[in-house]
Parts: C-alpha cells; sequence; structure tokens
C-alpha cells in the first residue's frame, strides 16, 4: 500500500483510486496482521475467513462499480462497498482510525495499514462466491472501467426500461455500473 493516503467518499471514482493504488504498488503486500474493531463490523461472523487472510498477499486490486474487491492469494477476497458514508484509509502503522471513528478492519502490511471505516457492506469471500454473486454479476457496464465508452453507455441506457426517469436509469447499478446521486445531480 502507498504509505498515507485516504478517501472519504462513495462514488466509484474513489473505488477505481483505491484499485489503482493497490495495482500500482510494485510489491503486493502481504498481511502481517488482520483485526476486526468493533462489534458491529460485518466480519463479526467472519472470523475464521479473517485469520486465513494473516499471510496472505494482495494479488489483485479490482474496482466493479461501487464494490471494491481486494483479491487474495488463498482464494479469498474482501469485497467492499462503502455505501454513502463509509471510507478506506491507508495510514502507517499502528495510526488506526482517526478519532471518533470505529474501523470495521485493519489490515497491516510491514509498511503500511488500510483501514475500513463503516460502509455498507464488508464481506470475505472466496473467489467462487464473488463469481456467482448475483449483484455482482447483474452491474452493468462500469462507466470508468477501460472498455467503457460513450456508445457502452448510450446502449445501455437505450435498453433501459423508457418509461423511466433519466436519472432513475442512471441510478440504476443494472443499467451503468458507478453513478451516484452525486453525478446524477450534477451532470
Amino acid at each position: 500500500w502507498p504509505a498515507s493516503s485516504s478517501a472519504s467518499t462513495s462514488v466509484t471514482p474513489t473505488c477505481r483510486a483505491r484499485a489503482s493504488e493497490e495495482r500500482s504498488d510494485a510489491s503486493s503486500p502481504t498481511i502481517s496482521s488482520n483485526r476486526r474493531i468493533g462489534g458491529r463490523s460485518p466480519l463479526r461472523l467472519r472470523s475464521d475467513r479473517l485469520e486465513r487472510l494473516r499471510g496472505a498477499t494482495l494479488t489483485e486490486a479490482e474496482a466493479r462499480g461501487k464494490h471494491l474487491l481486494l483479491h487474495f492469494d488463498r482464494g479469498l477476497v474482501l469485497h467492499s462497498h462503502l455505501g454513502m458514508r463509509g471510507s478506506w484509509r491507508v495510514v502507517s502503522p499502528g495510526q488506526g482510525a482517526p478519532p471518533g471513528r470505529r474501523a470495521w478492519v485493519v489490515l497491516s502490511a510491514e509498511d503500511a495499514e488500510a483501514v475500513e471505516l463503516g460502509g455498507s457492506r464488508l464481506d470475505i469471500r472466496t473467489e467462487q462466491e464473488v463469481r456467482s454473486d448475483p449483484r455482482l454479476r447483474l452491474l452493468g457496464p462500469d462507466v470508468l472501467g477501460s472498455r467503457f465508452d460513450a456508445a457502452t453507455g448510450v446502449t445501455a441506457l437505450r435498453r433501459a426500461d423508457q418509461s423511466r426517469r433519466v436519472g432513475e436509469a442512471l441510478l440504476d447499478q443494472r443499467v451503468l455500473a458507478g453513478i451516484g446521486n452525486v453525478y446524477k445531480s450534477e451532470g
């Protein structure tokens, strides 16, 4: 992970930036320790899988719309969706969560820690579970994906229910993945 950075919004560019930062690090981090913090963490029921992450190496960071998928060797994937209020922070070792915030999980590598603060989803899944997840499979074209262009967007919108308002169609992740309220309202 980069030595220090933060992300505090939930829209697609944040996930894309996180995934890009993870990929840009020439040496993939190996998780030296991890911990679930706070009784409200969704990982409280996944302690067995959380333990399996110890010693695992990050192999890929992928953004699909607003979903961030951190793929590790050992066939595990940390699936995060930040919702409206969640964030990931990459901080110096021992820095942890900012004052007044409770971390859902802290992943520690040799020179940095990745801290997730809240969100709408956090789970440790197998590669097979991710491949068969209907929510991920039903996502429309990712507006920030490398293969996305204007024609792809127009085609997706034309396939959508034409009785809907444009704003409703833009927010439907099955039509176009990654557009949120900010882009719908400001666009």
